[in-house]
């Protein structure tokens, strides 16, 4: 036959024949065929890249059967596949392993009058696909694990349904997982609230920007069983099917809620202030803290600076301190600062504060506050006590030995001037110096052992009347104008009379003297409206005393007279505490000084 055929013809055959077997070599896959001799399936063609990388060759292929070059088990475990592709069956599929490849063989049967006379076969490398699926099946199972151990609810939500719900949120609400899938997530919300979840939960057809962003929210929803639970949650849009889905995290917040409402419980009926702030910014204010600042609306508080509430001289201190409770975690303890409360009045208090990491679910500072001005006036007064004391001892040691020798100088100088007139002026210059001394050592006496209190009802009109009288002479050498303003003029006061006498004309004396130009000394008298307390105001019009001297009136031994003894006010502090009252003295410098003395209503 091949006599006849034309050479040139021969050629292009062979030429043919060779591209085809190159075609064959090159791919990379694998090609073969087999036939069927005497019971024993035998290669005709094997050739391909994944035969050599298989460790196999074409000479150990063609012209044998699968049990010479593979081994027992594979070869009879692929037979069976030859057997169904020789009996005529349409693409027999099978996968192997060699070599540490898999590959996918596709077989197909060749006919020829509707007898299979050969069959060719194909092979695909897998292996990349088989490892990206395990990988792909590893991460499945590790997600799903995740998920269904997650301590969060964790739902997939599609098309108005629950699509998966692991058991944490199926516990949430008391459903089973196979009950969830049945559900729409908005009826497990409570009704006044699913309008509210029906925006959270719409999304797009396909994701934007703006639905790819989480969604958080807080909402009330209903059990099973009908109980509330409060609950915190969020979701994301995501692709699930082909399909837009959202996936979504829930919490079960209702213990943390309840604490919340008894921690908010504990802020607000605190006997201490509390005030809760961020970034400078007043969160809130509980009752206490209300009354502290002198107001009863929080909104005069909330929204406004924490730091501007302290006085100048104080706010960077405080700023100091915030500091270091947000950098090191620790409490401040307890530093004494001023606060101007919102009447403008100046209050001394006690502050601390520390981080609270999570109150409404947001971090901020807690401080409290412990007002000390009550405390200050009670140290004032033990240590004026102390004062007090130490001068009565001495006093009791030396006002006995000094009033002895003054009584026989005092009687010799009266003598002497009676005896001898030529100096005359000078006697008198020396008695009366003896005399001032005697008052001062009367009043050494009178710390030294003061003299019982006999207490009775007596208008306070009266003892002013007779005390202004004692005083007026002094008031008019000095053009001073005393008068009085009654709220009632038969208010009476409980008191040991004599004793207010002396509070009186020391306080009238020391106005009078604090006026070396003239002026007015207004005396204003009014009672409260529980008529329980009565108010008695001494105003001067003098030269005032400075902010670092007032401090110190009151105290043995301080005046701002050049003569004085500082005991007169000393003497009045005592007497109206022993009278149940209170003395406060307020000057401002070339303003003129006003004193208060509150005393019970008689």
């Amino acid at each position: 036959m091949r006599e006849v055929i034309p050479h040139d013809y021969l050629e292009k055959l062979d030429l043919i024949e060779q591209e085809h077997k190159q075609t064959i070599r090159y791919q990379q896959g694998m090609s073969f065929k087999f036939k069927k001799f005497d019971g024993r399936f035998i290669h005709t063609l094997c050739d391909g890249d994944l035969i050599y990388r298989l460790g196999l060759s074409p000479e150990k292929i063609v012209g044998r059967e699968l049990k010479e070059f593979l081994p027992p088990e594979t070869a009879v475990f692929k037979e069976q596949f030859y057997e169904r592709a020789w009996q005529g069956e349409e693409n027999v599929i099978y996968e192997g392993e060699e070599n540490g490849l898999t590959y996918l063989a596709s077989l197909k049967p060749i006919k020829k009058d509707g007898a299979v006379i050969e069959v060719i076969a194909s092979c695909i490398d897998i292996t990349q696909r088989i490892d990206a699926e395990k990988a792909l099946l590893e991460a499945e199972a590790l997600y799903r694990c995740l998920v269904e151990n997650a301590l969060v609810g964790v739902y997939l939500y599609q098309d108005g349904k629950i699509v998966y719900a692991n058991p944490v949120f199926s516990n949430i609400f008391g459903y089973t997982q196979s009950e969830m899938a049945t559900l729409d997530l908005v009826d497990l919300f409570v009704r006044e609230e699913r309008d509210y979840m029906i925006n959270k939960l719409t999304y797009g057809q396909e994701p934007d920007a703006k639905d790819v962003m989480n969604r958080d929210y807080k909402v009330r929803g209903i059990s099973k069983a009908g109980s509330i639970v409060e609950l915190e949650g969020n979701s994301t849009l995501t692709l699930f099917r082909g399909k837009p889905a959202l996936i979504g995290t829930i919490l079960d917040i209702t213990d943390r809620k309840v604490t919340e409402r008894q921690y908010q419980r504990l802020l607000k009926l605190s006997p201490e202030p509390i005030m809760l702030h961020k970034d400078d910014t007043i969160i809130y204010v509980n009752d206490a803290g209300l009354k502290l600042f002198a107001t009863k609306d929080p909104l005069d508080l909330i929204g406004h600076s924490f730091i501007e509430q302290f006085h100048p001289h104080d706010q960077e201190q405080v700023r100091r301190r915030l500091d270091t409770v947000l950098n090191n975690d620790h409490s401040t303890g307890f530093f004494e600062f001023k606060l101007v409360r919102l009447d403008g009045n100046i209050v001394e208090v006690e502050s601390s504060a520390i981080h609270i990491y999570k109150y409404m679910g947001e971090s901020m500072i807690q401080s409290v506050f412990r007002d000390v001005t009550e405390r200050k006036k009670t140290e004032e007064f033990m240590r004026r006590s102390e004062k007090l004391s130490l001068v009565g001892q001495m006093a009791a040691g030396v006002a006995h030995e000094i009033r002895n020798p003054l009584t026989s100088i005092k009687g010799f100088s009266q003598l002497l001037k009676e005896k001898n007139d030529s100096y005359k002026d000078y006697y008198e210059i020396m008695i009366s110096e003896l005399d001032r001394i005697n008052e001062i050592v009367n009043e050494f006496m009178y710390l030294a052992k003061p003299n019982p209190i006999e207490f009775k009802k007596v208008k306070l009109s009266t003892i002013l009347e007779h005390v202004i009288s004692l005083m007026n002479t002094q008031a008019i050498l000095n053009n001073v104008n005393i008068r009085v303003l009654y709220e009632n003029e038969q208010v009476a006061i409980n008191c040991d009379e004599n004793q207010i006498k002396q509070v009186f004309i020391n306080i009238l004396k020391n106005a009078v003297e604090s006026m070396p130009r003239g002026g007015d000394i207004t005396i204003e008298c009014s009672i409260t409206q529980e008529q329980n307390e009565v108010y008695i105001k001494f105003i001067d019009q003098g030269i005032g005393i400075s902010e670092d001297r007032l401090k110190k009136i009151g105290e043995p031994f301080y005046t701002t007279k050049e003569q004085g003894t500082g005991l007169g006010l000393m003497l009045s502090y005592k007497i109206i505490e022993s009278h149940n009252g209170k003395l406060n003295i307020h000057s401002e410098l070339n303003k003129g000084t006003r004193i208060d003395i509150v005393l019970p209503h008689g």
